[in-house]
């Protein structure tokens, strides 16, 4: 974990505030549309008014100092996710590469096996492709369920829609 890289001691922080570190880790390494500078302001003021000046200081320092390296965390998270890939994954490397806890991981691997086991922790990974559902409690949602099916939106369970493979022109 990268917040693991730049504390000693993550577990000893709260549990909101280990949310709101995983938070703007995230948006510095996944999010190309926000710049570093505008993430660490902000997470940190948000720590500042949860959790006090101290608290602030902190994530600014962590932050910051994962906004220096975010291209070596990203390489090491692809790295990770090529490890998925090997023949028979570990729980550790299935643990590391999608984030996921070791015990779910473990779990998976006795139920499944470690070739599905990865499987699924790849697929964690993947964005899902654009969806919604009907309120089927509405007096329309039956004929509207019709309309979509006959527009060529895929159903996804019983009130459920799915955008995958239209055109974006008719996904809106």
């Amino acid at each position: 974990e990268v917040i693991a890289h730049r504390l000693p001691n993550p577990e000893g922080l709260s549990t909101k505030v280990r949310i709101l570190l995983r938070q703007g880790v995230y948006e510095l390494l996944y999010l190309d549309g926000i710049p570093a500078r505008a993430t660490v302001h902000e997470t940190v003021g948000l720590a500042q008014q949860l959790f006090g000046r101290g608290m602030g200081g902190l994530i600014n320092a962590v932050l910051r100092r994962i906004a220096e390296n975010a291209e070596e965390f990203r390489a090491n998270a692809r790295s990770f996710e090529r490890r998925l890939e090997e023949a028979d994954p570990s729980a550790h490397v299935i643990s590391e590469a999608a984030s996921l806890p070791v015990w779910l991981a473990e779990k998976w691997i006795r139920e499944y096996g470690s070739a599905r086991a990865a499987e699924l922790a790849r697929n964690t990974l993947v964005n899902p492709s654009p969806s919604w559902r009907v309120n089927m409690l509405r007096p329309r949602a039956s004929s509207l369920c019709l309309e979509w099916k006959a527009k060529g939106y895929a159903p996804v369970g019983e009130c459920g829609f799915s955008a995958y493979g239209l055109e974006s022109s008719r996904a809106g």
